[in-house]
């Protein structure tokens, strides 16, 4: 093996490597830091937060839809009250992205993925007329009553989909009782038939 394509390769671990520390980085959790143990939290990098009475959560579940011209990335939280908590990241659609997604979903219809390339190609230049060219990056939520959503919808913004997807592995392994850390190969056994740990646990996205 050459000494160049030993160094492209150590140049391409370390890179992973980087990536995936980020990732790991985007969102971090304390269990047992709330004196509460029935409610978990969340708090956002903008100063926002939100806490949860943890027996009241039905639902956790994670998706990704276009709404326009954006591309959105999104945590569903749902519970037994009026509320429904809703996690978001959004960016204009990015064609390229759009085309890989159709191919995958309809294998059999290359005209109709390359359809909605082009639809997404014009989204895009739309987009870059107008003032709201570039939403990475924004925390804030926008909301036009009863355009956008409704009363009992609480939501949030997160600026990178790292940080979606770091909170939601997290927030996944708690509700369902398993671990995202490779500690929990440590633990005792015993603990496998405890409930799952969201109740008294704090989420925090990183700035």
């Amino acid at each position: 093996m050459g000494i160049a394509t030993m160094k492209a390769k150590f140049i391409i671990a370390v890179f992973i490597s980087a990536l995936a520390a980020f990732k790991a980085l985007a969102a971090e959790r304390t269990q047992d830091a709330l004196n509460q143990k029935s409610i978990f939290g969340i708090s956002f990098e903008n100063g926002a937060s939100v806490y949860v009475n943890s027996a009241t959560v039905t639902s956790i579940s994670k998706q990704e839809y276009i709404l326009g011209t954006l591309f959105v990335s999104e945590i569903v939280i749902d519970t037994t009250g009026n509320s429904q908590i809703r996690i978001y990241n959004s960016s204009p659609l990015d064609p390229t992205k759009i085309k890989e997604k159709m191919r995958k979903v309809l294998p059999t219809q290359a005209q109709a993925a390359a359809e909605v390339a082009s639809y997404a190609e014009m989204a895009k230049g739309h987009i870059e007329d107008t003032s709201q060219m570039n939403l990475s990056g924004v925390t804030s939520v926008y909301k036009e009553y009863p355009v956008t959503t409704h009363s009992k919808t609480l939501e949030f913004a997160v600026s990178t989909p790292e940080e979606l997807d770091s909170l939601y592995e997290l927030l996944i392994a708690d509700f369902t009782g398993t671990s995202a850390s490779k500690d929990s190969d440590k633990k005792d056994k015993s603990d496998d038939s405890k409930p799952a740990k969201l109740g008294g646990s704090l989420y925090k996205i990183k700035e």
